[in-house]
């Protein structure tokens, strides 16, 4: 199903499309202000009648729909024409002179359209009922999937990175939250007791303030399908460097596409790195866990001789403490090892 349909009054849109809603509010603009422009109304009772009875008409159509400020203003046009003309104005007046409260008081449909969505987030959030709790709780967690976001999406305080994707210009409740932030208006924590804290713990930086905002945007599917939130899920246990692709790839629980080097990796590994030490972190990204004095070690240069294979390892010894070194190995059997063990400092 493509095409929009109506369910308990409301239209909707399978694809998310806004088009439909955005023709229909138009189309009742239009017939109002047609219909009275001819009447022997003035310009006081025309407002009353706008205000009383085409809002609620538009407000119920949109309940479901978010519209920006420039799509309102398109919609009620007609109707700013028709105030002006039953006022005597000239149409070069400002749109603000008839909003305001101690001059016209013409709703805006803008504002008016804020309001209504800001109080029905309120009441989704606060809602008594515990089925409307769990599915709130759902749709947040829905959010917090496919767009990546490692906290709560009622604490975001920038939705700049998925403004622009369509999984966010489809979600009602992401585009009031974003909306919310271009008002005045903040959630508070304490406010919302019936709402779960969905903070994934021991995290690390966000993923996606890692990655170039373009990037993020074009790999978002594959860093979902590895469910990649944090920087840290792809560091050494000691959080000094960044995983070689390599590693991440073996350790995969499931193997994703071929072991190429991804587009999304080579550009977090160049904004998180050092460029003339490979896979060392910036400062700004290494995790709190040890300083890095204390855990970094020059390793002894181990030059096998030819026909002998080297790898890094890592095991534990006795104490639970790292152990660093390299294998040498020759083909099938003969394994030599050279090892470096890291004290910790307390």
């Amino acid at each position: 199903m493509s095409s929009s349909f109506q369910f308990l009054g409301v239209w909707f849109n399978i694809n998310g499309f806004r088009n439909f809603i955005r023709q229909q509010l138009k189309r009742e603009c239009n017939s109002f202000s047609a219909i009275l422009r001819p009447a022997k109304l003035t310009v006081q009772q025309v407002v009353y009648l706008y205000n009383t009875v085409l809002i609620p008409k538009l407000d119920y159509r949109m309940q479901v729909t978010h519209l920006s400020e420039a799509k309102c203003s398109t919609i009620t046009s007609s109707v700013r024409a028709l105030v002006k003309h039953k006022a005597k104005l000239s149409h070069s007046v400002p749109n603000v002179v008839l909003y305001l409260t101690h001059a016209l008081g013409l709703i805006n449909l803008f504002s008016f359209q804020q309001q209504s969505h800001f109080t029905n987030l309120f009441l989704l959030a606060n809602s008594s009922s515990v089925f409307m709790k769990s599915l709130f709780n759902y749709r947040l967690r829905f959010i917090q999937f496919y767009c990546l976001i490692p906290i709560s999406p009622l604490m975001v305080l920038d939705w700049t990175c998925w403004s622009s994707l369509i999984i966010f210009k489809q979600d009602y409740i992401a585009n009031t939250l974003a909306s919310l932030l271009s008002t005045p208006f903040r959630l508070s924590r304490a406010n919302l007791s019936s709402v779960l804290d969905l903070t994934y713990p021991n995290g690390h930086t966000p993923i996606y303030q890692c990655l170039s905002l373009d990037v993020f945007k074009a790999n978002l599917t594959r860093l979902q399908k590895r469910g990649l939130f944090y920087l840290l899920q792809l560091l050494t246990p000691q959080g000094t460097h960044l995983l070689s692709w390599s590693v991440i790839y073996a350790n995969s629980v499931q193997k994703r596409g071929n072991a190429r080097l991804p587009m999304w990796y080579k550009n977090l590994s160049t904004n998180v790195t050092i460029p003339d030490k490979p896979g060392l972190l910036r400062e700004r990204f290494l995790t709190e866990q040890q300083p890095v004095s204390l855990i970094t070690k020059e390793l002894a240069p181990c030059i096998p001789p030819s026909d002998y294979k080297k790898n890094w390892i890592v095991t534990l010894n006795d104490n639970g403490l790292p152990l660093f070194g390299k294998q040498i190995q020759i083909q099938p059997l003969v394994l030599l090892y050279i090892r470096l063990q890291i004290v910790y400092l307390v």
